[in-house]
């Protein structure tokens, strides 16, 4: 657990717009004089690199900048949320500054990238 949570007044899910997981790679290769490269694990568990995003309002983006400078420490920090796939709880971090896009009035689309941790 971290001491950092998702704020409530944010969107709880990412939407559907540019959403991907992907996991870091895991192996190790090493080159072999005959036969098949060996493998190995690196780690015996890795990261998830998620990226999402999620429109939300003027009252929303400015509780979304709070959390970020104030505090995840811009992104510095972990916080607590919930698993995009699985909704289970989850520890996660930024892994990128975050992008805002302006839709529309005072909509905005904020995208992230996540890494939720082992």
């Amino acid at each position: 657990m971290s001491d950092a949570t998702w704020p409530t007044t944010l969107p709880q899910k990412l939407d559907g717009t540019g959403f991907s997981i992907e996991r870091e790679d895991n192996l190790i290769r090493s080159g072999v004089d005959y036969g098949v490269d060996k493998q190995r694990l690196r780690y015996t568990a890795v990261p998830e690199l998620v990226t999402g995003s999620f429109i939300v309002d003027q009252s929303q983006y400015n509780t979304f900048v709070s959390f970020w400078f104030t505090d995840i420490q811009s992104g510095a920090l972990q916080f607590d949320w919930v698993h995009p796939m699985t909704e289970n709880p989850a520890v996660l971090e930024m892994s990128a500054p975050y992008k805002v896009v302006h839709i529309s009035g005072d909509k905005f689309r904020i995208t992230i990238n996540l890494r939720i941790l082992p």
